[in-house]
C-alpha cells in the first residue's frame, strides 16, 4: 500500500516538475472540474485573472448549492494566489429539524499548477450562514 502512495506522489512531483512554463494564463475560456471534500465544482475561466464557479455539496441531509467569483492576483505565475467571493444556497433535513439558509463567503487562497489539466488549491475565509428551521 505504501509503495503505491509513494509511486503516485512520485508521479505527481514529476508531472509538477516538467509543467514548470504552466500557468493561470490556460484558464481563460476554459471550463473545468473540480473535486473537493464533499463538494463537486464547475469553473469557468472569464479571463486569465477572473474565474466564475458553481458548487454542489450534498452530505448527511443538507444540500448547498452556490457561485464563486475569483480574482487570480498573477495569473502568469505557475503558483496562483486569489481572492474571492461565495454565496449559497443551503437545504437541509436532518433528524427532526429541516429548513433552508444562506452563506457567504470572503476568501482568500493559492492554486498550484501540476499540469494544464490538474491543480491543487486551498483557499480559507471566514462564512456568514444564516439558517432558518421550518
Amino acid at each position: 500500500m505504501f509503495k503505491l502512495f509513494s509511486l503516485s506522489g512520485l508521479a505527481l512531483v514529476l508531472l509538477g516538475l516538467l509543467s514548470s512554463s504552466l500557468s493561470a494564463n490556460v484558464l481563460k475560456g476554459k471550463l473545468g472540474l473540480g473535486l473537493g471534500s464533499a463538494y463537486l465544482a464547475v469553473k469557468y475561466g472569464v479571463t486569465s485573472k477572473i474565474l466564475l464557479e458553481i458548487r454542489y455539496i450534498s452530505q448527511e441531509g443538507i444540500t448547498i448549492t452556490g457561485g464563486r467569483v475569483n480574482y487570480n492576483f498573477n495569473a502568469a505565475k505557475k503558483t496562483v494566489f486569489y481572492t474571492g467571493l461565495e454565496l449559497d444556497q443551503i437545504v437541509f433535513k436532518v433528524d427532526n429539524t429541516s429548513g433552508t439558509g444562506q452563506s457567504a463567503s470572503i476568501f482568500l487562497g493559492g492554486e498550484h499548477f501540476l499540469t494544464e489539466w490538474l491543480t491543487i488549491n486551498l483557499d480559507l475565509g471566514p462564512v456568514y450562514t444564516k439558517l432558518i428551521s421550518n
